[in-house]
């Protein structure tokens, strides 16, 4: 059984697909690749109050039973163990830390991966700087323990996320005498989910329309995130622009609702207020089947990365269609897969936070189109050749074909030091509950006591005090 957080590429109307969506997809077609039975269970963005469902939907012509979940881990939980009394399998694997949080917390009897694609404690910083609390720290690490404490086995997207994750796993007690010998993280990079991405139509979506046919086309897509740099975006933008007449910005996507809505807003009130702004064009989100006419009118692609701890340890899965797609790509290298593509000479990079660095590469790509084209090509022909799923995902196969419990899992003793740490988490999260309740109450209490000051009441009581 696969269990994750769509919409996937499968359902060719949706206007959004993020991360979480692609490793489900990317799992699911590796596995029927190897002609591996599997069941989905599928939870959507947005959606926490589902009533459980199923259907059969058709890959590559094979039927499969897919059960629609809510996002909610505790409800999802439940549901989860509905559809296992009806359908028989040998093992889960789960992938986000919401559903891995509903299969720890269902403790269904069964060999359990847990794949964390990207470090949730870091992507949660990130939206704690954002959005300037603190205040979801803890119930970030409250979804994730569950799994850290009932996995067999357990996946990332980066060796830099494995070695994180090892040390998350260890404040849980599990690094003791019985998995000394043994591996309980596998690295799964992330691969490109098409090998094939071609316009539907010859009617153009872009050019003649939005820009001239002359004109050099920046294309962004997706959500603008929180780990998304866009004052050096804005910048390097402006700088080239200032330098050469043709360059037009092109953005699909745009917020992320319910996770991260400043960042673009932020990028769209600079752009507002420069002189060019009647060269950035902003389409929205736009169906996943008229995206491949975006990329093929384009010139070049951009990735952008402030620094952070997100980037150093999670991916970039945009940049494998625009490279399937054969465009150009500019990129930061944070992330594991963009010091890859950049070390082998397969996309252009630029340091972070270096508005003129981009700048000036913008330049340098639109002079020379030809030469970075011929990279673009390059770096297709490595995706499709050296870095695919059915390699990348290989463990995940192999785990799949035999699911094992993990040895401390088999022999779990209530008196041993592992559970001893396991209590102390458990422990540690209700004691800072209880102090995230008491600094609740104490912030209404002081909000209410600056309203009373502040009103016209208490205003004239104080002057009648002074006589």
């Amino acid at each position: 059984m696969v269990i994750g957080i769509g919409p996937t590429p499968l359902e060719k109307s949706a206007r959004k697909v993020y991360a979480p969506g692609l490793r489900l997809w990317n799992f699911i077609q590796v596995l029927r690749n190897e002609q591996i039975e599997v069941v989905v269970a599928e939870a959507l963005f947005g959606e926490e109050n589902v009533e459980v469902s199923s259907e059969r939907k058709h890959i590559g012509g094979v039927p499969i039973t897919w059960y629609t979940l809510s996002l909610d881990p505790e409800k999802a939980s439940r549901q989860i163990r509905d559809i296992l009394s009806k359908e028989r399998v040998d093992g889960i694997i789960a992938t986000t830390e919401l559903m891995n949080a509903a299969v720890a917390l269902s403790e269904v009897d069964l060999p359990k991966w847990f794949d964390f694609n990207g470090d949730p404690m870091a992507e949660r910083q990130l939206q704690a700087y954002v959005y300037g609390s603190d205040a979801g720290l803890l119930a970030q690490w409250e979804l994730m323990l569950p799994a850290l404490i009932s996995g067999d086995h357990f996946s990332t997207c980066s060796k830099a996320q494995k070695f994180a994750l090892i040390g998350q796993l260890s404040v849980c007690g599990r690094l003791n005498k019985t998995t000394a010998r043994h591996d309980l993280v596998d690295v799964l990079p992330p691969g490109p989910t098409h090998t094939e991405l071609r316009p539907q139509s010859q009617k153009k979506v872009i050019r003649g329309r939005v820009v001239a046919e002359e004109d050099f086309v920046v294309l962004w897509t997706g959500g603008y995130n929180t780990w998304t740099d866009v004052d050096t975006l804005f910048k390097g933008l402006e700088y080239a622009m200032a330098r050469d007449d043709t360059i037009r910005y092109v953005s699909t996507g745009g917020a992320i609702r319910g996770h991260d809505e400043r960042t673009f807003e932020r990028f769209r009130e600079m752009v507002a207020n420069s002189p060019y702004k009647e060269r950035f064009y902003f389409a929205d989100w736009v169906e996943l089947a008229e995206l491949p006419g975006y990329y093929y009118e384009s010139d070049v692609a951009i990735n952008i990365d402030s620094f952070s701890y997100e980037a150093l340890l999670g991916c970039r899965n945009r940049l494998f269609d625009w490279i399937i797609a054969g465009l150009p790509v500019i990129t930061t290298t944070m992330s594991e897969v963009t010091l890859l593509l950049a070390e082998k000479n397969l996309v252009a990079s630029f340091p972070v936070g270096d508005e003129r660095a981009l700048g000036e590469l913008l330049l340098d790509v639109a002079h020379n189109k030809q030469l970075y084209k011929e990279r673009a090509i390059r770096a297709r022909e490595f995706l499709l050749t050296e870095y695919t799923n059915d390699r990348l995902l290989a463990p995940l196969v192999r785990w799949a074909k035999n699911p094992k419990r993990a040895p401390d899992i088999i022999i779990r003793d209530d008196d041993t030091l592992q559970n001893t740490l396991m209590k102390a988490q458990q422990n540690m999260l209700k004691q800072g509950k209880e102090l995230e309740s008491l600094q609740e109450r104490v912030d209404n209490l002081e909000a209410r006591l600056r309203r009373i000051e502040g009103s016209r009441l208490f205003r004239i009581i104080n002057k009648f005090k002074k006589f």
